[in-house]
């Protein structure tokens, strides 16, 4: 989440600083650096805007909670991804569908 954060943190400076230079191109009369500048802008607002956000938090029961912790413990793996599996083979049975291995 940090490297999302510090990704788009750099993507909006990249577009104030282009900004800057569009409005100093466009009041020298440079049209094709207003042009470019301008691109910038827009791709930078975009590519910002694309990065994944953080996840929404869940409550989830205690129970649950407790069994995430032990089993990161036994596989000596993080939780998040621990629950990231147990989350997809929850949707897979939902769907109907076969795990990947």
């Amino acid at each position: 989440m940090i490297a999302d954060t510090a990704a788009r943190w750099m993507m909006l400076a990249v577009g104030m600083l282009a900004t800057v230079g569009l409005v100093d191109a466009a009041t020298g009369r440079n049209w094709d650096l207003v042009a470019v500048f301008g691109a910038i802008v827009v791709l930078g607002l975009v590519a910002a805007l694309r990065l994944p956000s953080r996840r929404r938090s869940i409550r989830i029961r205690g129970d649950l909670a407790q069994w995430l912790v032990l089993r990161a413990a036994d596989g000596d793996e993080p939780v998040g991804r621990i629950a990231d599996r147990a989350v997809a083979a929850y949707r897979c049975g939902l769907a109907g569908e076969r795990e990947s291995s």
